[in-house]
């Protein structure tokens, strides 16, 4: 997996971020092909709280898929509160 991110920080508990994301999971270690990467890009904001960040990501999936495996990109919200990385 591999992850850009570009942040601006407003002031100590405010920030701003564009990313880019690219990875896949596999079964075992006899499967991996670096080839076949699903990769994703968005842009999101964040508090930082005394529990840490805690924010909401707005991202489009490129190789995004359905339950039958067909091409179905689109975007997804994704909440987070935790670590920055």
């Amino acid at each position: 997996m591999t992850t850009t991110e570009l942040g601006i920080r407003y002031n100590s508990s405010i920030y701003t971020d564009l990313f880019f994301d690219a990875g896949n999971l596999y079964a075992s270690p006899q499967l991996f092909d670096p080839g076949r990467l699903f990769r994703g890009a968005g842009v999101g904001a964040a508090i930082v709280t005394p529990l840490g960040p805690l924010g909401l990501d707005l991202g489009y999936g490129f190789d995004k898929v359905n339950t039958l495996g067909q091409p179905r990109p689109g975007w997804q919200v994704h909440f987070k509160l935790g670590n920055v990385f």
